[in-house]
């Protein structure tokens, strides 16, 4: 198979305009295509509700404990109201830069692991090599929520290692920053204008609270 450099492949995935909540079965054939060539296993989870979205599950090596998932997302955000110096989805270089919409986040990833793997000895793997590419992770990771719990279903053995190619400005970082959603209710109590003191202010105490959250 001829290799294919990563910013070959690049150029093709960026000229998928895969923002989230559209259809990413463009990009998503694409990538099926070349990684049947190289002898992976496609499994494609669709959306239960949208079959025109989907992650793919690619899988090769022997069916043993341990191995390496290495994980990405197709999709990109959205690039309306934007004032881009050149078209998004065409990859374009300058001054030593690649420009385009899913360059860093994420396709550049998944280009470097496709380019990476055409030329690597994939037939002497002792483990197994797991590829997850999963689709709306800009919109609350859609597609890897619904991938994770079916995991089980298409592999005997999870794999032992996860590596996530998001853009961490090229240093290791060994968990996600995740986030935390915190929800708060505040009840007041509502009396007379005449003596407020008799009352609680709702408004008051959900001031103290996030004061205190952010202190």
């Amino acid at each position: 198979m001829k290799s294919l450099s990563p910013v070959e492949i690049l150029k093709d995935l960026v000229a998928f305009p895969s923002t989230s909540k559209r259809t990413n079965v463009d990009i998503a054939l694409y990538l099926e295509h070349h990684l049947a060539r190289l002898g992976f296993d496609i499994i494609k989870i669709a959306s239960v509700d949208e079959p025109e979205r989907r992650n793919l599950l690619c899988k090769i090596g022997p069916d043993v404990e341990g191995g390496l998932m290495l994980s990405g997302h197709m999709d990109v955000v959205p690039v309306v109201g934007q004032a881009w110096d050149s078209d998004p989805f065409v990859l374009t270089e300058k001054d030593g830069k690649l420009f385009g919409r899913g360059t860093a986040d994420m396709k550049g990833f998944i280009a470097a692991t496709c380019s990476a793997l055409t030329d690597y000895p994939l037939d002497r793997l002792n483990k197994p090599l797991i590829l997850l590419f999963t689709y709306d992770e800009e919109v609350g990771c859609v597609g890897s929520a619904q991938a994770a719990p079916l995991l089980s279903r298409h592999m005997r053995y999870l794999p032992k290692a996860c590596i996530i190619g998001e853009p961490t400005d090229f240093h290791i970082l060994r968990m996600h920053t995740g986030h935390v959603t915190v929800r708060i209710h505040i009840k007041g109590k509502g009396v007379h204008s005449s003596d407020p003191r008799l009352g609680i202010s709702a408004i008051k105490g959900l001031y103290h609270a996030l004061e205190g959250l952010f202190a």
